[in-house]
């Protein structure tokens, strides 16, 4: 298989086209994840209104009502419940670690033990978050999917 990235200014969307003799499995888990890359989803910040991507979504949480999501140096608003936004993202590696909080697999760089049982993650930007112990088996199976 051959990768040609072509750059111009001249183009005003990006387009990835893919060229094969059958279109096997594996092209059609290469297009999902195509997809998945350039989903947004709209947040809000002192009342603006933003588009982000779902793929620069660290975690999920809920506190005092409102359901956040956290960037690598932003915390935005996402006008949903926690269950209705970690079903947005599921697609894109989320899972439950807590009664308020979802994580983006993709973004833990280390998984620790922990006090009484649960399980600290660190992020990709060196936040750590804590894991409960009745989330971590569907946390373990994510991150073994994941190989």
């Amino acid at each position: 298989m051959r990768t040609i990235i072509e750059e111009s200014s001249n183009i005003e969307h990006t387009t990835v086209i893919i060229k094969c003799r059958e279109t096997t499995d594996g092209i059609r888990k290469l297009a999902e994840y195509i997809e998945k890359y350039t989903q947004r989803v709209v947040v809000y910040k002192n009342n603006e209104r933003f588009s982000i991507l779902k793929t620069t979504v660290y975690y999920l949480e809920t506190v005092d009502g409102k359901t956040f999501c956290y960037t690598e140096n932003s915390v935005f608003e996402i006008r949903q419940s926690l269950d209705n936004a970690q079903k947005m993202f599921v697609e894109n590696g989320f899972v439950r670690i807590r009664r308020n909080c979802a994580v983006n697999i993709h973004k833990i760089k280390c998984v620790k033990a922990y006090d009484n049982h649960r399980v600290m993650l660190e992020l990709d930007n060196d936040e750590k978050i804590i894991a409960s112990r009745r989330y971590i088996p569907e946390l373990k199976e994510k991150l073994a999917e994941m190989g």
